[in-house]
Parts: C-alpha cells; sequence; structure tokens
C-alpha cells in the first residue's frame, strides 16, 4: 500500500466543505488510539444510537494519526485559505489521551497557521474529558482569533432518554462539572476564546413522535440556560435520529426524525427567549454516519 493510502479516512468519512454560521466549515476524522481503535463506551457496550464508536477496524498510533493530519492538509489544501470552522472527529472523544495523543492535538493547532480565515476549532468528546488546563492549552497554542469549541454529546437533557433509553451514562452532576471546566478555561486563557458546541438528538429513541421537537426544545432550554449561568457561549447541533446499525438492533421499531419535526424543532428553538437573547449558531447535521 502506498503511503497516502493507509493515510486517508475511509470514503465515507472524507466529509465536504459546507456553511455554516461561521462561514466554510469541514470535518476531519482521525483514527482512536484507544484499545482496538474503539470507543471506550462502544467497547462497554454503551451508546446504543450510534455506530461511530466501532471506529475504523483498526488501532491507531500517534505516528498513523499524524499521517492522516498530513493527508488531511494536502488533500484540502486547496480548501484551507477560506476555512472558517474545522470539527475534529475520532469516533470517540479527540480530548481524552488514550484516544487521541496530545501531540496529535497540537500539531493540528499548529497547522492553523495554513487557515488564515479559521475562527472556530470545534473538537468532538465527553463531558468526563473536559479539562480547564488542556483547553486553555490548546487555545493559547492557536491563533488569537481562533475559538476552541469541544463538543459535547448531551443529546437530550432528559435524564430517562439520556442515560436510561440511550446508555449514554452521562449523568447531570458530571455534564455541570464538565460546563464549569470550560467556564473555568474560558476565564484562564490569556488569548483566544473558549466557548461550548452542544449535539441535541431529534425524535431519538425513548421519545414519542408528538415529543420529537418538544424534547429537543427542552433540551436546547437547558443548555442556553447552564451556559447562560456560566458566561459560557454555545452553538448547537441539531441531529436528527436516524436508525443506525446498532439503533436498529436495539431500536428495531423506533422510526428516522422527519423533516416536518425537524423544522418544527428549529422554529420552537429560534423563538425561545433564551436564545433570542444569546444568538447562538445553529447547525443541522442531516448526515448518516
Amino acid at each position: 500500500m502506498q503511503e497516502h493510502e493507509v493515510s486517508a479516512p475511509p470514503l465515507a468519512q472524507q466529509f465536504a466543505i459546507v456553511e455554516d454560521y461561521y462561514g466554510p466549515r469541514i470535518a476531519w476524522v482521525f483514527g482512536n488510539q484507544n484499545q482496538g481503535g474503539v470507543c471506550p463506551y462502544r467497547r462497554a457496550g454503551l451508546c446504543h444510537h450510534c455506530d461511530i464508536g466501532d471506529g475504523e477496524g483498526r488501532e491507531f498510533t500517534t505516528p498513523m494519526n499524524r499521517n492522516r493530519l498530513r493527508w488531511f492538509m494536502e488533500h484540502d489544501r486547496k480548501l484551507l485559505p477560506q476555512l472558517a470552522h474545522l470539527v475534529v472527529y475520532n469516533s470517540g472523544s479527540v480530548l481524552n489521551p488514550r484516544e487521541l495523543s496530545p501531540e496529535v492535538l497540537l500539531d493540528i493547532c499548529d497547522q492553523t497557521d495554513a487557515m488564515p480565515d479559521l475562527r472556530v476549532l470545534s473538537l468532538d468528546t465527553r463531558e468526563s474529558y473536559l479539562n480547564k488546563d488542556r483547553l486553555s492549552q490548546l487555545v493559547n497554542r492557536l491563533p488569537k482569533q481562533v475559538c476552541v469549541r469541544p463538543i459535547l454529546g448531551l443529546e437530550s437533557a432528559d435524564d430517562e432518554i439520556r442515560d436510561g433509553r440511550l446508555e449514554k451514562r452521562m449523568p447531570r452532576s458530571a455534564i455541570c462539572r464538565g460546563l464549569d471546566a470550560v467556564a473555568d478555561a474560558a476565564l484562564q486563557a490569556s488569548s483566544g476564546d473558549i466557548g461550548l458546541d452542544a449535539n441535541v438528538l431529534i425524535g431519538g429513541p425513548g421519545v414519542a413522535a408528538d415529543r420529537a421537537a418538544m424534547d429537543a426544545v427542552d433540551t436546547a432550554r437547558w443548555l442556553l440556560y447552564q451556559c447562560g449561568q456560566r458566561s459560557l457561549s454555545l452553538d448547537l447541533n441539531l441531529h436528527p435520529y436516524y436508525p443506525s446499525r446498532r439503533g436498529l438492533a436495539r431500536f428495531p421499531s423506533h422510526p428516522r426524525c422527519s423533516w416536518q419535526h425537524v423544522q418544527q424543532s428549529v422554529r420552537m428553538i429560534v423563538d425561545l427567549e433564551e436564545f433570542r437573547n444569546s444568538r447562538p449558531g445553529l447547525f443541522i447535521g442531516w448526515q448518516d454516519e
């Protein structure tokens, strides 16, 4: 195999550039460095709605992910000068040093010199890896205009849905501790900015069809309130539920979220007083894994 073939992500994870709240946006997917290349929560049989945690079928190393970074820099070289928002995934938590080495994250920060219009670096993670010192280190490594935004996969503020039906193992107390860590990092950063992205699942398992929009609205309202209490900027990623392989096995009769429920959710969220006061970014992820 040629090096570029080894370094390239699977075709399904080579995302096209899209426009969002900030401008041109692209997602880069790295390999998981945890045992077997699998998300630890997936290995434990949790997070029943997602297939992403299965990884790429092999355990990555730091050199392998550095090759992946070089591949992205070459593959997207014509897009980098106009890029405003870079999203980094790895089939798990990129802020967990067991899943993506800190050296690779710092390498990514260093490569932003080739992205003069970059405004946001979003990092997919979980609440337990939201660490004040680590976030501060990253934002201080970046150009001043770049905001670091960890992505919290909350899905639902309803404990029974999130930790009962989906088994995220993400208790509310741990979420609040994670939000405190992000807010502390934002205060501590000597330059740049730190905020939060949060994923909201629309019409997921455990949510009746006539409650799909309302659960998303309740989740958005809870996030807006919690971030408002901490003076923490928030962007919302709305993800309509679709039956993944694991979702079909666990919830075979639960339907894909309809476009009508997505539209209803968006209308109700942007009408919230908390939304109008803070004006967060809003992104709709209408793409299967």
